[in-house]
């Protein structure tokens, strides 16, 4: 999850002072366009925050990590 956050479909959540991890994800949705999430937990080591964001109808999973993630220090 922290690759994810450095390199992957996730790094508009990486914050240079605090190792952040996230996973993106697509939820199927049989009824139309699917459901995009992007869950994060910060500090890698000692978590004290937790965030989900989802996104109905957005699609594929990485374009909530790039558009809706955006986390400052």
């Amino acid at each position: 999850m922290y690759d994810v956050v450095q390199k992957g479909t996730g790094t508009s959540a990486r914050v240079d002072s605090i190792m952040v991890c996230g996973k993106t994800g697509t939820v199927q949705n049989p009824h139309g366009e699917d459901h995009s999430t992007f869950i994060a937990f910060a500090p890698k080591d000692n978590p004290q925050i937790a965030i989900t964001v989802y996104v109905e109808k957005w699609g594929l999973g990485f374009k909530v990590g790039r558009s809706y993630c955006r986390i400052n220090d």
